[in-house]
């Protein structure tokens, strides 16, 4: 095979990411994100950011709602609630003034990716 298990879930997972663009895609991908790997998780969220925004900011409003940090809809859409939950998450723990360039740059979503994907 060209691709071991581990290749092969990570870019099914970052086809079906790029692709989501209803709220049925995105619960579909938030399933298939919770079932892989630590680090499936951490690269398919860093990549996303870029390829999907949407489907990024999904996935992290999802594990937000599951933490308590964030109340709104799942949407997908960067709203005042779903940055203030971000904030929250980012000034949880060490480096949260990366998240102050705004959670979509690329060392905010960077770390992000990793608090999410950890749940640390």
């Amino acid at each position: 095979p060209l691709l071991s298990p581990a290749q092969r879930t990570q870019e099914e997972l970052l086809l079906l990411g790029t692709a989501a663009r209803t709220r049925a895609e995105f619960e579909t991908l938030a399933q298939a994100f919770k079932a892989a790997p630590q680090a499936t998780r951490v690269n398919l969220l860093t990549t996303l950011r870029r390829s999907n925004a949407n489907a990024f900011v999904y996935l992290v409003q999802d594990e937000l709602k599951t933490r308590g940090l964030y109340k709104g809809a799942l949407s997908g859409l960067l709203t005042s609630d779903t940055i203030r939950a971000v904030t929250a998450l980012c000034d949880a723990g060490p480096s949260g003034d990366r998240c102050r360039k705004g959670p979509l740059s690329g060392d905010a979503a960077r770390l992000i990716a990793v608090r999410v994907a950890t749940g640390a």
